[in-house]
């Protein structure tokens, strides 16, 4: 007997190879054979069985079921799942049930095959689709026939150039005729053998003669290579339409076989990978060649690969219609549709999104407006049912605000934020980005009006100071105190406008194993204002909870506490160590302690101090300086730093805390008219009698427990702020619960925290611009010689010497992610690609650091070769000096910002002056008195005269 030839049998073969595999991964397998048309076959499995030839033992069902299940019994293989093939001919999903054998039925794998979908699959790619189409069509055919017409249709013209194609890869050929020089192209050397190729392509994918012929056959090898790729291209998206093709080219692809759909789906996403130039040229010209089809088809009706460039712009362009149809309708089911358009975006692998970041940008951007809006639109809403309900006490409404209200405000600063990072003049669809802002913003607006005036009316019912538990001028002496008599060093972060989300935040990158991390929540002090929350931080209250305030003309001047007055961090740190005891106190500003350097200095300051207080004023001035939304979450990365190099220090014990929260208010929203415009705060009046007017509420410093404060507090009832001149968006100051909520979030180690073992390296390498945005691919290795722990680590940037200048990062290569500001990627020899903006108050070339933002890593920083572009715009924060104390010594607010303004950016025009002042007599006023604000400051001031007009310079 002579063996088998390579074309013998192949669809025997195949049908043997799958069975096996079959048995292999799941042990008994049930092969339901209801014509009994596979009897012969498995007849011959049997006995190659029992001659060694075949592995796997074989029961077949031949008219008795006792014997077979006595057979399978005494193997005992559907029970030790010892592999099986059970034939069971005559029988379906349905008859088994009725039959002894449903146990097995029910234990094994279920198998059933066709006889001519079998023939499809083991044919295709190795005869023309039109020859397959029409064997399989014919009735009566047997495995016996099917293996006999393959092997002639492969025997035959199988020598020479035929067989050397038939004998190649179909990624190989294609990678052959797609090089400029391979051993394919050495082959074909006539027009002879380019219709032997083309015969052959034609075997593969059933590219024919009319698609050649439409698309005007070149007589070339090029022409070949072209039609081929092109015709790959629109079988892939003929066939991942939802819907029917436009055009008659692409409507008779839908008729080929699932086998020769899927290998030209497969050599498309081939093409896509390894030769993304070509596919992006042919993709392009051919999309112009269908536009009947781009200019017709739907974006619902497209499917989850972009082969042609329209399909990208369709679905983004449909997904931001989308989305602005859901924020004006206000209704969660209308964000089904722009979210499913998001969520399909996050994990694509688009070769148009990977070569147009401005795309990639637009949908980070529409993730973050889906998220926003999707929270918004399933808040509870109206007077009976809305977000406080039925809550009867302020304690009530700030649990309600905890568990739902604070979720939103967090997905509304995350869309802001997104949008300070991401807008830009080149964002596809702009204007409909724009319209959606608006009208998201008008949407949160309008949340947050009526929990602001359902939360009043809660206050005017039950009383605006809430129980002293809630309280936050107790916080000290309930939380922090009995934390310090544990015997235990204990730090105490006062962050100047951390709101409750931003805690939230902050909370979720602390639990490690033996940490116990508690966040809760108070009601800051009104009104919420930086003079009165900060120093009732410290233990200045009475014994029956009152407060001595220091009130002025100009607001309130601090608290009485014993013998001095709290007004300033180190008057609160001279109560908190008269309340605790103790030698040392000592108050550290954040930006220090985030730096990290040694551990050892860290300890050194510290000392032997019970409580160590670490001051933050940069989220409430960059707040006020107008760029907050470009370094919020910069600040959010220092406290986790300084949080790593205190517990590096021997710290155990944290509680972080704040003042006061904020609103980010719409700019389009007006502004209420009290007065002139000196006599207001943006969110409050202090006014000497009590005012009955519509939309405000007025409170008796009396009855907020203020002693020596005459007077009363006139309040907003929702979030409108009053008229000074000023179009700040971010404002404090008010009772809406965005203002009033503080966190109170503890967090304690019960063991000195692990290091990780692991060190790791960083290397980067800088790559040239486009539009406008810095690239730079980096890696970082581990330096152990075994690695263990963290495979994934976190790294920031930041301007060597240059704290004026912000990098923001504006994409990153798939695996890494961008994480408020910061990467988090993978170890490993692989590069990942970043791009970036460098932004400071002047244009200038910086050095680049790279580095580990929370400390806890080991990452070794790296000084990136070579100088970066940084644009001058007036949006980072530098850190807060040493000395800022001047601040609370200016008695005027816009002169305040200008000053601060001047501080960190080094200058400004007398324009840009006159639109923080808010007027011209406001500007002339602070001419007047700049000489006498100058001696209060740390730098002296200068102007100059320009083309442009006056100067204001910052010395020093």
């Amino acid at each position: 007997m002579q063996p088998d030839r390579p074309v013998d049998r192949l669809v025997s073969k195949a049908l043997e190879a799958e069975l096996a595999t079959e048995l292999r991964r799941h042990g008994l397998v049930v092969w339901l054979d209801k014509e009994g048309s596979w009897t012969a076959f498995v007849d011959e499995l049997t006995a190659r069985n029992q001659a060694g030839d075949f592995p796997h033992p074989v029961a077949s069902l031949r008219g008795s079921w006792l014997e077979l299940l006595l057979a399978v019994e005494s193997g005992a293989s559907a029970v030790e799942r010892a592999p099986l093939l059970l034939h069971l001919p005559g029988q379906t999903r349905e008859s088994i049930r009725e039959t002894p054998g449903l146990e097995l039925y029910e234990a094994g794998r279920t198998f059933q095959k066709k006889l001519q979908t079998l023939v499809q699959e083991v044919a295709a790619g190795r005869v023309s689709p039109d020859d397959l189409a029409d064997y399989v069509k014919q009735p009566g055919i047997t495995l016996a026939d099917a293996d006999a017409w393959l092997a002639g249709r492969l025997s035959s013209g199988r020598e020479g150039l035929l067989g050397f194609l038939e004998g190649m890869e179909p990624e190989w050929l294609l990678d052959g005729l797609v090089a400029p020089s391979s051993p394919l192209r050495d082959r074909i050397q006539s027009e002879a053998d380019r219709e032997v190729l083309a015969a052959r392509l034609l075997q593969l994918s059933g590219m024919d003669d009319a698609w050649r012929a439409f698309l005007g056959d070149e007589p070339t090898l090029e022409g070949l290579r072209d039609a081929f790729a092109k015709w790959l291209l629109c079988v892939e998206y003929a066939h991942d339409l939802l819907g029917q093709p436009k055009t008659a080219e692409l409507l008779r692809l839908r008729s080929l076989p699932k086998p020769v759909v899927e290998l030209c789906g497969r050599l498309t996403a081939h093409l896509r990978g390894r030769h993304a130039d070509l596919y992006v040229r042919l993709a392009d010209a051919l999309e112009d060649r269908l536009a009947g089809e781009s200019g017709n088809v739907q974006a619902g009706d497209l499917g989850r690969i972009d082969t042609f460039r329209f399909e990208e712009a369709k679905v983004l362009e449909a997904a931001v219609e989308d989305a602005l149809h859901a924020a004006r309708a206000g209704e969660p089911p209308a964000w089904d549709a722009p979210e499913g358009f998001v969520a399909a975006r996050r994990d694509a692998d688009s070769i148009w999104l990977s070569r147009d970041e401005p795309r990639r940008w637009a949908w980070r951007l529409l993730d973050a407006a889906v998220s926003f809006g999707r929270a918004l639109a399933s808040a509870p809403r109206g007077s009976a049912g809305g977000l406080l309900g039925s809550a009867g006490s302020p304690e009530e409404a700030v649990e309600r605000y905890q568990r739902h209200g604070a979720a939103i405000d967090r997905a509304h600063r995350d869309f802001e934020e997104r949008s300070v990072a991401l807008w830009h003049h080149h964002l596809p669809h702009l204007a409909l980005f724009s319209e959606l802002r608006l009208a998201l913003r008008a949407a949160h607006r309008a949340w947050a009006d009526e929990l602001a005036k359902d939360f009043t009316r809660l206050c005017k019912e039950r009383g605006f100071l809430p129980d002293a538990g809630l309280q936050q001028r107790h916080l000290f002496d309930q939380v922090v105190r009995p934390l310090v008599d544990g015997q235990e060093k204990v730090a105490l972060f006062l962050v100047d406008a951390l709101r409750y989300e931003m805690a939230m935040e902050l909370a979720e990158g602390m639990a490690a194993q033996g940490t116990v991390v508690d966040l809760k929540a108070r009601l800051a002090e009104l009104p919420t204002v930086t003079e009165v929350g900060m120093n009732v931080l410290a233990p200045v209250a009475g014994e029956k909870g009152r407060l001595a305030a220091v009130l002025g003309d100009r607001g309130f001047g601090g608290f009485r506490t014993g013998e001095f007055t709290v007004r300033a961090p180190e008057d609160r740190t001279r109560a908190m160590r008269a309340r605790i005891g103790g030698q040392t106190c000592p108050l550290l500003p954040l930006d220090k302690v985030a730096e990290g350097g040694d551990s050892a200095s860290l300890r050194q300051q510290i000392g032997h101090a019970s409580l160590v207080v670490i001051h933050s004023r940069e989220i409430d001035e960059a707040g006020e300086a107008g760029f907050g939304l470009a370094t919020f979450s910069q600040t959010l990365r220092q406290l986790r730093a300084a949080f790593h190099h205190l517990q590096t220090a021997g710290v155990r014990r944290f509680v972080f805390t704040s003042d006061h929260g904020f609103l980010l208010k719409d700019a389009a929203a007006p502004a209420r008219k009290f007065g002139d415009k000196r006599a207001p705060s943006r969110r409050y009046v202090i006014d000497p009698l009590a005012r009955v007017e519509p939309g405000l509420v007025s409170v008796s410093l009396s009855e907020l427990g203020y002693d020596g404060a005459k007077g009363h507090l006139l309040l907003p009832e929702d979030t409108t702020v009053f008229d000074t001149g000023a179009t700040d968006t971010f404002v404090h100051g008010g009772n809406s619960l965005q203002e009033r909520v503080i966190p109170v979030l503890t967090v304690t180690r019960r063991s000195a925290p692990g290091a990780s073992s692991a060190r790791f390296s960083l290397e980067a390498q800088p790559l040239s611009d486009v539009l406008g945005v810095r690239r730079l691919k980096l890696r970082v290795l581990s330096d152990e010689l075994f690695p263990t722990g963290e495979n994934r680590v976190r790294i920031a940037f930041r301007a060597v010497e240059r704290p004026q200048v912000q990098a923001r990062i504006r994409q990153v290569e798939s695996p890494a992610v961008e994480e408020r500001g910061a990467l988090r990627l993978p170890t490993g020899k692989e590069w990942l690609e970043v791009l970036f903006d460098l932004e400071g108050p002047i244009d200038e070339r910086v050095r680049l650091e790279l580095y580990d933002p929370d400390g806890k890593e080991q990452v070794k920083s790296l000084q990136v070769e070579g100088w970066f572009e940084a644009t001058g715009k007036a949006v980072a924060a530098a850190p807060a000096p040493a000395d800022a104390g001047w601040r609370e010594q200016i008695d005027d607010e816009g002169a305040r910002r200008v000053l601060a303004h001047l501080e960190i950016h080094g200058s400004l025009t007398e324009a840009e002056a006159l639109g923080m002042l808010g007027s011209a007599r406001a500007a002339r006023r602070f001419d007047l008195r700049l000489d006498e604000w100058a001696r209060l400051l740390p730098f002296k001031v200068r102007t100059e005269g320009t083309s442009g007009g006056k100067r204001y310079v910052r010395e020093g």
